[in-house]
């Protein structure tokens, strides 16, 4: 996992708490209430839940994202190493 793309992930995201809620969530991503849900059913993003309430670790949204960067064939440019 690239050193530099988790540091920069953690800088846009800094803003945010260390867990978030769904809205939160959402808007980390840009995603609709629909993709958002299915991401978090499929186990991708692991999540607890407080009675309704979604809490998401931002760790695990980033984690999320630089796996999303490995499978689109992106964490293979050289050039962010």
């Amino acid at each position: 996992m690239p050193y530099q793309k988790k540091t920069f992930y953690r800088q846009i995201f800094s803003d945010y708490p260390d867990a978030v809620g769904f809205e939160q969530y959402r808007q980390m991503l840009g995603l609709g209430k629909n993709k958002a849900y299915e991401i978090l059913q499929s186990g991708k993003i692991p999540y607890r839940r407080n009675g309704k309430k979604y809490i998401i670790a931002k760790m695990h949204i980033i984690d999320y994202l630089l796996g999303s960067d490995a499978e689109t064939g992106r964490e293979n440019d050289r050039n962010d190493v």
